[in-house]
C-alpha cells in the first residue's frame, strides 16, 4: 500500500513538472554563476602570482645569506670586505650560483653605515660600521628577468633588510 502512495506522488510530480514548462536557468542566474567563477578565479590567480613571487624572493634571499657568510668570514680575517662577484665567487669562495634556477648574478658592494647607540645612561654614541650590500639579478629568459633582490648587511650589528624591485 505504502509503494502505491509512493508511486501515485511521484505520478503526480511528473505531470506537475510537464505542465508547468519553465525549465532550465534563467539569463540572469547564469549571469550570476559566471561573474562569481571569474571572481574565484582572479582571487586564486592574484595569490598564486603572490605565492611565486614570494618563492624567487626566497631563492634570492638564500644565495645572500650565502654570501655575506662568505663576506663576513673574510672580513673576520683581513679587516676588510673583498666585493666578490658572480664572476669570481665560484672559483674563490664557493658561493655557486649556477645552480640556481632564478638567481645566477650577484654583485656586492661594500660601504659604510653609521649607528648611534644608546648607552644605559642615556648617553648616544656614533660608530661607522662597515657594511655591504648584496644584489641578486633574476636570470636571463627566467620567470624572475627583470627582478633585482637587495641585501644589506652592516657587520656587527646583525642588521639586516631585504628590499626588491621588478616583476
Amino acid at each position: 500500500m505504502a509503494v502505491r502512495r509512493y508511486r501515485k506522488n511521484i505520478l503526480k510530480v511528473l505531470s506537475e513538472m510537464k505542465k508547468n514548462n519553465s525549465s532550465g536557468v534563467t539569463l540572469v542566474e547564469l549571469l550570476v554563476v559566471i561573474i562569481l567563477l571569474m571572481v574565484a578565479v582572479t582571487m586564486w590567480t592574484m595569490n598564486r602570482k603572490s605565492q611565486v613571487k614570494m618563492a624567487y624572493i626566497q631563492e634570492a634571499r638564500v644565495l645572500i645569506n650565502d654570501i655575506v657568510a662568505k663576506e663576513n668570514l673574510a672580513y673576520d680575517q683581513t679587516s676588510s670586505y673583498i666585493g666578490i662577484s658572480s664572476k669570481t665567487a665560484f672559483t674563490d669562495f664557493g658561493v655557486d650560483a649556477r645552480r640556481n634556477m632564478y638567481f645566477r648574478e650577484f654583485e656586492v658592494e661594500t660601504t659604510s653605515k653609521t649607528l648611534v647607540q644608546t648607552g644605559t645612561s642615556g648617553t648616544t654614541s656614533t660608530n661607522n660600521s662597515p657594511a655591504i650590500v648584496v644584489k641578486a639579478y633574476g636570470a636571463t629568459g627566467s620567470d624572475a628577468e627583470g627582478m633585482t633582490v637587495f641585501g644589506t648587511y652592516v657587520y656587527g650589528n646583525d642588521d639586516f633588510t631585504f628590499t626588491y624591485t621588478g616583476l
